[in-house]
C-alpha cells in the first residue's frame, strides 16, 4: 500500500473521486455492448 502525506492513498482516495471514472468505465463498457449488440443484429438481419 502506497502512503502520502494525508495517510494511506486507498483510505486518502474518496469515492467522489472515482465517480467519474467508474461512470466513465461504465459508459466505455455500455457503448462496447451496445456496437457489439448492434453488429451481431445487422449481421443476422443482412443474412437472413
Amino acid at each position: 500500500m502506497q502512503y502520502n502525506r494525508y495517510g494511506p492513498v486507498k483510505l486518502n482516495w474518496s469515492p467522489w473521486k472515482s465517480l467519474p471514472l467508474m461512470i466513465a468505465a461504465g459508459a466505455g463498457t455500455g457503448l462496447v455492448v451496445i456496437g457489439v449488440a448492434l453488429g451481431l443484429g445487422l449481421g443476422i438481419g443482412l443474412h437472413n
